[in-house]
C-alpha cells in the first residue's frame, strides 16, 4: 500500500489510478523546467510539448513553436520533428506542409526515427512534397529497423501492398 501523500501506482504499466496524486509533483517538476529552460535542452523539448498539449499549462502554441524554433536554430534533432508537427498541423504557425516536409527531411539524414517516419509518410501521401512510394518505403523500412512502432505497422501495410498499389 503506497505512503500516504504517495502515487498510487497500482493503475495499468505503474501509472497512477489517481492522476490528481501526482499533480503537486508534476507541478514541481514544470517550475524545474521553466527554470532550467535557458539552459537545458530536455527542459525546453518538455515545455514546448506541454505548452502544445496543455499539460500542466495553458496551451500556447505560437509559444511552443518558438521554442522548438530556437531549439531547431541550436541544433536540436527532436526539436526538428516536433516543429515539423507544428507546420504539419498548423500548431502556433500557419500550415506549411512543404517546411514540414524540410524540417522531417533534416531529422531524418540526422537518423531520427520519427524524422524518418514523418518523411516516409510525407513521400507516401504526398504532403509537401511529389508522391514516390519507392522513397517512403525506403523510409518507413529505416524508421522501422528503429523499431518506430507507426513505422513498423506502416511496413507491413506497404509491404502487403495495401499502401503501394
Amino acid at each position: 500500500m503506497p505512503k500516504s501523500g504517495a502515487p498510487n501506482t497500482s493503475g495499468q504499466n505503474g501509472f497512477p489510478k489517481n492522476i490528481a496524486s501526482i499533480v503537486p509533483e508534476f507541478k514541481r517538476f514544470f517550475r524545474w523546467c521553466c527554470l532550467g529552460s535557458p539552459f537545458n535542452t530536455f527542459c525546453k523539448l518538455l515545455l514546448a510539448q506541454w505548452y502544445l498539449s496543455g499539460m500542466g499549462t495553458s496551451v500556447d502554441e505560437v509559444l511552443a513553436a518558438g521554442i522548438n524554433r530556437v531549439l531547431v536554430e541550436e541544433g536540436c534533432e527532436c526539436a526538428l520533428v516536433q516543429l515539423g508537427n507544428c507546420y504539419y498541423s498548423g500548431q502556433g504557425v500557419t500550415r506549411n506542409s512543404k517546411a514540414a516536409f524540410k524540417l522531417y527531411e533534416r531529422a531524418a539524414k540526422l537518423g531520427n526515427a520519427e524524422g524518418q517516419y514523418s518523411l516516409g509518410y510525407c513521400f507516401l501521401h504526398g504532403t509537401g512534397v511529389s508522391s514516390d512510394r519507392m522513397l517512403a518505403l525506403s523510409w518507413v523500412k529505416k524508421a522501422a529497423a528503429q523499431s518506430h512502432p507507426d513505422a513498423m505497422i506502416m511496413l507491413q501495410e506497404m509491404l502487403n501492398d495495401r499502401l503501394l498499389e
